[in-house]
């Protein structure tokens, strides 16, 4: 049973915490990694929706740092906000999307957990469920787009969200504390989950966002980072923990996203949510 407090207070304390994973959720990460390979060309064309950063994303569309230096990986994303839609396609029926469906939930559910836990530290009720505007992203780095002139697949960076829970195949994820590379190992039942800098906001400073990278290997080697990003409600009001300041995590996730070279993440603030902004309580 996972201490939840305990990995709370480690990401208020040091910014991240290793949990070991149920089997259960093992079980669905190495079905997800393995049913990828399996998945035809034509199905993740078809399945793919760009414009909602959903589905299958093909090489080249993301960026850490900057637009002359991309990831150099593909990407699957799900997000529960557009599941309704994805029922058109036959593809919903496959064991990768099933199997996706079913590590979110458990995700969502651990993350939420954490994240009124945090709440807690700080003697705040827990926040609004934020998990229709949460989402899996699953990275592939592959052979082919392996670099050994970079030093990184993918360059330095922090995570526009509260928390990043991933999941690699394999080593390659470091964080980078001021001139230090730390590369993370993790051992095959173990998970990561650390800050970013909308817990950061949320914190007013308090927690900072971990930055971290993803590592070229010395030979070519097929990766995969299953991820999961725990993001905040976008549609009600939120104040920061300490100040009690209103954020407008609307603007902040979207200019965040919108900063790797993504589409917008949601549509301009109404006039109703900047009314809501001047309101913001988490009690």
């Amino acid at each position: 049973m996972l201490n939840i407090e305990k990995h709370a207070n480690d990401i208020v304390k040091e910014g991240f915490t290793t949990i070991t994973m149920p089997p259960g959720m093992l079980r669905y990460v190495d079905r997800i990694v393995t049913e990828y390979d399996r998945i035809d060309a034509e199905i993740k064309k078809t399945f793919s929706f760009q414009s909602k950063d959903d589905g299958f994303l093909s090489f080249g569309h993301e960026y850490s740092e900057s637009p002359d230096r991309l990831d150099l990986c593909e990407r699957f994303c799900y997000w529960l906000a557009n599941s309704a839609a994805h029922q058109e396609s036959s593809f919903v029926h496959s064991e990768f999307y099933q199997a996706v469906i079913s590590y979110e939930k458990l995700c969502d559910e651990i993350g939420q957990r954490i994240m009124n836990a945090i709440c807690a530290q700080y003697g705040k009720k827990p926040l609004p469920s934020g998990r229709e505007s949460s989402y899996v992203q699953l990275c592939v780095y592959s052979e082919t787009y392996w670099k050994p002139d970079r030093k990184f697949m993918q360059d330095p960076h922090e995570d526009g969200h509260f928390l990043t829970m991933l999941k690699p195949t394999s080593d390659g994820l470091a964080f980078i504390f001021g001139d230090e590379i730390r590369p993370i190992e993790l051992a095959a039942d173990k998970m990561i989950i650390f800050s970013g800098s909308l817990l950061t906001e949320l914190t007013d400073g308090e927690i900072s966002a971990t930055r971290h990278a993803a590592l070229t290997p010395k030979v070519p080697t097929m990766r995969k980072s299953l991820m999961y990003f725990v993001n905040p409600n976008m549609d009600q009001p939120i104040a920061s923990l300490t100040k009690r300041r209103p954020i407008d995590f609307r603007h902040l996730a979207n200019e965040r996203h919108i900063s790797f070279g993504n589409p917008p993440l949601i549509q301009p603030e109404s006039n109703e949510l900047k009314e809501m902004s001047g309101k913001a309580s988490n009690q």
